[in-house]
């Protein structure tokens, strides 16, 4: 099952439609054709328009060295061992990531990159 960032906030208009916010995450279940997508968020399902989502195409994972507390909004906070989904790897050190459902920006210097995509193993981090 592929996975969606929205871009934007939808408001639903009605009962087979979802409510999302900007930055949250769902599960693509289906694409169609006229542009909605039905998807799962927070243990409901429901109609999205496919322009207020980005499809994460990079599932790439990493785990985090140490903790870090968000100095920002669009920052996220995580703990030690954590492991996060690196969206997109962005310029001055930064990452666009996905951490229980929410997306936001963290400090890759913080974080090993997992090269296998499995929660057990660790390697080096890429930017040392």
């Amino acid at each position: 099952m592929s996975k969606a960032t929205a871009i934007h906030e939808f408001v639903a208009r009605g009962d087979h439609e979802l409510s999302i916010k900007a930055n949250e995450t769902v599960n693509i279940i289906e694409k169609h054709q006229n542009g909605w997508w039905i998807c799962e968020h927070q243990g409901k399902q429901g109609f999205l328009p496919s322009t207020y989502l980005q499809e994460i195409t990079n599932q790439q994972k990493a785990r985090a060295l140490a903790d870090f507390v968000a100095q920002m909004d669009n920052q996220l906070s995580f703990k030690i061992g954590e492991i996060v989904v690196i969206i997109q790897q962005l310029q001055q050190g930064w990452w666009q990531a996905s951490l229980n459902g929410r997306i936001g920006l963290v400090p890759g210097t913080f974080f090993d990159i997992i090269m296998d995509n499995s929660d057990t193993d660790t390697n080096t981090n890429t930017n040392t």
